[in-house]
């Protein structure tokens, strides 16, 4: 691809407030083939609307700019840094991505801990630039949390990410966010059930969510609590998860009788 000047337009078409930093078209470098992209949190001042901007520009004593394609200010502007590669996730990977030239990069201005909310428009916006990012190129399935593609990392804070992807996956299919009291569809099953030695499910619709346990399943509530959270974890197979669901909607049947 080289350098992604599209990115404004994209972002503007998905009807967020955009701001382009000037020599954004030129920025990064053109060894740029993004198949996906990285959620981050810059840790930076508690305080002013993007107080990181020109760090994510210019870079660090220890890391050369750019650092992001495009940084999320606290008031929801989409501010446009980079159209070529940055420096942004480093080692690690995710579903067979390496490298800062297979992912763009989303940095949230954020503290990066509990002492600034992570609230739902926050969430929300995130989510439309990064589905806007991916657009033609990649599924939401490629969109990680850094602290997915390393373990070197934490960010982004307060973010899960599969209930995150769930969310981008709305946007790329034309939907918007959901709503808070938004009902599951007519004549679906909704329960929740906790078992100790398993793990903990959540039957909403015909959807089934998973849980390590409930200290993931608080954490995912907290991280978008206007929407089902969605954990699945490797230590549950494909098969039994399936073979629960298929258990619940039974037991279910045969006590509405």
């Amino acid at each position: 691809m080289a350098r992604d000047t599209d990115i404004a337009n994209r972002l503007r078409a998905a009807g967020l407030s955009v701001v382009t930093v000037d020599g954004w078209e030129s920025r990064g470098s053109s060894d740029f083939s993004p198949r996906g992209s990285v959620n981050h949190h810059t840790a930076g001042p508690a305080t002013g609307n993007i107080p990181s901007l020109n760090t994510l520009i210019y870079g660090r004593a220890d890391l050369p700019g750019p650092l992001c394609n495009v940084a999320q200010a606290r008031n929801g502007d989409a501010y446009v840094i980079a159209a070529g590669r940055a420096n942004h996730a480093g080692s690690g990977g995710w579903h067979g991505l390496s490298g800062n030239s297979s992912v763009y990069g989303l940095e949230i201005e954020h503290v990066g801990t509990s002492a600034e909310a992570w609230t739902e428009a926050r969430v929300d916006t995130a989510a439309r630039i990064q589905a806007a990012l991916i657009r033609g190129t990649a599924g939401a399935d490629m969109v990680c949390q850094h602290k997915e593609w390393t373990d070197r990392k934490i960010d982004a804070y307060g973010a899960d990410g599969d209930t995150f992807r769930n969310r981008v996956a709305r946007y790329l299919a034309g939907g918007g966010a959901p709503t808070p009291d938004e009902p599951p569809p007519p004549g679906s099953i909704t329960m929740f059930l906790a078992i100790d030695s398993v793990g903990f499910y959540a039957l909403v619709g015909h959807v089934l969510y998973t849980f390590r346990d409930m200290g993931a399943y608080g954490a995912s509530k907290n991280s978008s609590p206007n929407v089902p959270a969605l954990v699945i974890g490797s230590e549950t197979p494909r098969q039994d998860r399936d073979e629960l669901l298929a258990n619940l909607v039974r037991q279910h049947a045969a006590a509405t009788g």
